[in-house]
Formats: C-alpha cells, structure tokens, sequence
C-alpha cells in the first residue's frame, strides 16, 4: 500500500522554494519566524499540560471506582465534560495556531527570499565599495620613486 493518509502525509505550509532558500541560509529575515516559534512553543507547552491531564484522568477514574471509602485524601477525577472542554480548548488553538504558522508561510513566499537579481547587484555593490576603499587606502600612501 503506498498511499498515506492525510495525518502521515508532509504537509508543509511552506514553499519548496522557501524550503530551499532557508536550507542555504538564504532567508531574508527570520524575525517573523522566530516570533511565530515563540509562540507556538508557549502553546505547545500548554497542550502537553492538557493532553497529561486528559490521558492521567482516565486512570484516576479507575482509582477513584476502585478506591477504599475509608481513603478520604483521594481526589475524585474531573468530570469528563472539564477533560472534553480543555481537549476542545485545544483543538481551536491548534487551528489558530496553523492560521498563524500559513500566514508565516505566505510572509516567507512574499518577503522572505531575496530576488537573485537583487542578491546578485547587492554583492556587486559591496566589492565596488571594497576597491574603492582599497584604492582610497593606496592612493593616500606616500608614492616611492
């Protein structure tokens, strides 16, 4: 079987031409990416909060079913309709934050990469710079006959 389902497929919000370009460090800027993975990494630590607190109230409810009634210490687990909210808390950030991550996407296709043209005249303008900096320098030093 050599298809894959959408959930194993690579689905990048990114162009192979943005992919390229920061493989070879051709990217414009990365501040905007770089605020974007804050974020994300803020959020996502979040998530690991409320995917722990859902897969471990499962097992509290086995423990409270089971529990002794003497065993008054023991906290009841959360009703599932909290465990359902916080996993629906989830599912609406985990959609703002692919808005977010395709809205960099599209940053990155229209600003990121430098137009070679542009690239190409960049560099030409700064080894003027450097020969006439360097011509500046020899012409400045006493001529010896």
């Amino acid at each position: 079987m050599d298809k894959k389902s959408f959930v194993e497929q690579r689905n990048s919000p990114f162009s192979s031409r943005v992919l390229e370009a920061a493989h070879k460090g051709e990217l414009h800027t990365s501040a905007p990416l770089l605020d974007s993975l804050e974020k994300i990494h803020t959020i996502t630590r979040g998530f690991e909060q409320i995917f722990k607190i859902a897969h471990t109230n499962g097992a509290q409810w086995d423990a409270w079913e089971q529990r002794d009634e003497s065993d008054v210490a023991m906290q009841p687990p959360m009703a599932p309709s909290t465990v359902e909210a916080l996993l629906v808390l989830g599912e609406t950030v985990s959609g703002m934050l692919i808005s977010e991550i395709n809205s960099i996407a599209a940053w990155a296709e229209k600003h990121g990469i430098r137009d070679p043209a542009t690239a190409d005249l960049m560099v030409a303008a700064r080894a003027s710079v450097r020969r006439t900096r360097t011509s500046n320098v020899d012409s400045t030093e006493p001529q010896h006959a």
